[in-house]
């Protein structure tokens, strides 16, 4: 399949998607219009589509030959931040007040429907069938993937791709890891109850700030002891939230962040560390005369598994990309993030990877999740181009990718 012959109005084709994804960002479960416009192009280009999990999309390219199934996955969901306004954004700026496409779903959305056109186009050479999925809520645990999988968005697949923009490397610079290259995730909530009342007379208080504060100064030397010294983890404080007045000590102070490991046996560690440094703060502070105070309350939801690359199909990406690229890393260090993509890996082999989108020059260097990320355009057809290569070669030669073939 020929897939080098893009001419300049695909291209022009490929930004304007992404914009209009851009200019029309919808959170999780809720990408009611992002799924008509998505239903909307497959039938433009005579692909089969239909509704999955809600607010997803699920389209299927029929290749003119028997052979395997192949999905390419793209998520949807954009985040609850106000977009700033740059130099770059003036005609594509967010037009949903308070919701931004800041992690590049516009962007993955985008790739994975300038492929499926190109594989369209080409489906007669294929030796095999495509899934299309455009899955909902990637950013909200416990993630869209999981709904996609119960109502058989997997189905006769047999292997599956996925890709991410990427700020951290270089436009265009494809990376790629066999094994772990992304992390699990869990997020904590904490409420400490002690007892209000005037700062002039303190002595008659339990003051939730004080034990909230010092909590935040101990616990990553409390983990950091915990856990073994080769331990690759993350712990952050995200919010903290106490007190309407500022001359008296509040009943109640609120903490949440998040922790991420690359091996899940840590996150019981990290749980009950969480426990013991919040009991022994709690005998700290405690007042005979105070009765039950101080208390707390934690609460942990588990995020994403760990996302493992498929070793044997990730090799076999790695060696075709190679011969068609040449800024193609393998064996990068993992990766901090989360991504429900994990889910899939854990039912059918495939791989995970990132393309990045770094630009200096074009002044586009802000981190995902930033109210000023942007992406450098040239990577959708980049992008687009990877997922076609991948995507004929798996049909082409599955034992290449796949174990006992």
């Amino acid at each position: 399949m020929d897939i080098t012959a893009t001419n300049k109005s695909f291209t022009n084709w490929l930004i304007a998607l992404r914009r209009h994804f851009h200019q029309h960002p919808e959170v999780s479960y809720s990408e009611v219009e992002t799924q008509k416009k998505l239903m909307l192009e497959l039938s433009m280009l005579g692909i089969e589509n239909y509704k999955i999990a809600g607010t997803g999309v699920i389209g299927t390219i029929k290749g003119g030959k028997k052979g395997k199934t192949i999905a390419i996955r793209a998520d949807m969901d954009a985040l609850k931040i106000h977009e700033k306004g740059t130099s770059l954004n003036a005609s594509y700026i967010s037009q949903n007040d308070g919701i931004m496409h800041a992690c590049g779903h516009d962007g993955h959305m985008s790739i994975v429907m300038g492929a499926a056109r190109l594989l369209q186009e080409n489906r007669n050479h294929l030796n095999g069938n495509v899934r299309l999925i455009f899955q909902p809520a990637e950013e909200v645990p416990p993630g869209g993937a999981v709904k996609v999988i119960e109502e058989g968005g997997l189905n006769g697949v047999d292997s599956i791709l996925g890709l991410h923009l990427f700020p951290n490397y270089n436009s265009g610079d494809i990376c790629m890891k066999e094994g772990p290259m992304m992390a699990s995730n869990c997020k904590f909530e904490i409420i400490i109850t002690g007892k209000s009342g005037h700062h002039f007379n303190a002595e008659a208080c339990i003051d939730p700030i004080a034990i909230g504060a010092e909590f935040i100064t101990i616990i990553r030397n409390a983990i950091s002891t915990s856990l073994p010294e080769s331990a690759k983890y993350v712990f952050e404080t995200g919010t903290l939230h106490g007190g309407d007045q500022f001359n008296q000590i509040p009943d109640n102070l609120s903490i949440s962040g998040s922790y991420r490991v690359l091996d899940v046996g840590f996150l019981t560690i990290i749980e009950q560390t969480l426990k013991q440094a919040l009991d022994q703060l709690m005998q700290k502070y405690k007042k005979e005369n105070l009765g039950d105070f101080p208390k707390y309350e934690l609460a942990i939801t588990t995020g994403y598994p760990v996302l493992v690359n498929n070793p044997k199909y990730t090799k076999a990406a790695v060696n075709i990309l190679r011969k068609h690229y040449k800024r193609v890393t393998e064996n990068i260090k993992p990766v901090m993030a989360s991504d429900d993509f994990a889910y899939y890996l854990q039912k059918i082999p495939g791989t995970f990877l990132f393309i990045g989108t770094r630009n200096p020059q074009k002044g586009l260097v802000n981190e995902l999740h930033s109210n000023c990320f942007d992406i450098d355009e040239h990577v959708l057809l980049a992008g687009t181009k990877v997922l076609c290569l991948l995507v004929s070669n798996f049909l082409e030669k599955p034992s290449d990718y796949l174990q006992n073939h």
